[in-house]
C-alpha cells in the first residue's frame, strides 16, 4: 500500500509493481463497495483487505506510474510511534552501551512523519544530524498486554523507517539529555515509501 498527493489532496492506493499502483477509487469502483478513505480505518478491516487483495488478483484495474505523484509517509497521524533503543549488537557497541535484557523504547511524535523523499529541516539548535535506517513494523489492530505468540496476529505490515537524530543535542554540556529532545523535531522520521503486509513477506 502507498500513501500519496495530487495537488494537495491526499489519497492511498495498491500496489501493483515498483512503478504503478491502482488508487483506492478505482478498487472501490471494481468492488463496487465503499473502501474507507482513512488507512486507519481499512487496515483492520481484515475481510475488506482480503476483498482488495482479491480483486487486484483477478481483475483488470487502471493503473497509475508512482512518479507522477508526490509519495506521502504510509501512514497519516499515527497514535503512537514507538522506537525501541539499541535494538542490535553493533549499534550498542558504537555508543559503548551493553545491550539491554529488556527492551528500552522511546516515543517520536507523529509531527516527525514525512514521506521518503521529503526534506529533513535542520533546527536551529542543532549542529549534528545523524540517520538510522530501522525497519518499521505497521500495526493493523488496537492491542494492549498482547501474549507473545499471539502477537504477530496485529501485524498489518512493515515499512522504511529513517530515525533521525540531533546527535548533539543527546549530550550536552557534558549531561545525557535523552531521546527525546534529539529525535522529535518536525520532519525527523522519513517513512515509506510504501507498507508491505505480512502476508507478501516470505
Amino acid at each position: 500500500m502507498v500513501r500519496y498527493s495530487v495537488e494537495g489532496v491526499t489519497d492511498y492506493g495498491f500496489l501493483i509493481d515498483k512503478s504503478d499502483f491502482v488508487p483506492r477509487y478505482f478498487v472501490e469502483e471494481v468492488l463496487r463497495e465503499k473502501i474507507p478513505r482513512d488507512i486507519k480505518k481499512f487496515l483492520p478491516d481484515l475481510e475488506l483487505r482480503e476483498l482488495v487483495k482479491a480483486s487486484l488478483e483477478s481483475v483488470s484495474v487502471e493503473k497509475v506510474p508512482l512518479s507522477t505523484v508526490h509519495i506521502e509517509p504510509p501512514v497519516e497521524d499515527p497514535r503512537k510511534i514507538i522506537c525501541i533503543a539499541l535494538n542490535y549488537r553493533d549499534h550498542a557497541e558504537e555508543v559503548g552501551s551493553k545491550m539491554p535484557e529488556e527492551i528500552v523504547f522511546f516515543l517520536k511524535p507523529p509531527t516527525t512523519l514525512i514521506g521518503p523523499f521529503d526534506s529533513i529541516i535542520k533546527p536551529k539548535i542543532a549542529e549534528k544530524i545523524d540517520y538510522e535506517g530501522e525497519l518499521a513494523v505497521v500495526i493493523g489492530e488496537r492491542a494492549r498486554e498482547v501474549e507473545p505468540s499471539e502477537a504477530m496476529f496485529y501485524v498489518f505490515g512493515y515499512t522504511v523507517f529513517n530515525d533521525v537524530t540531533a546527535r548533539d543535542l543527546q549530550f550536552r554540556d557534558g549531561l545525557w539529555r535523552g531521546w527525546t529532545m534529539s529525535k522529535c523535531f518536525d520532519t525527523f522520521a522519513p517513512t515509506g515509501p510504501w507498507i508491505v503486509s505480512v502476508d507478501e513477506v516470505d
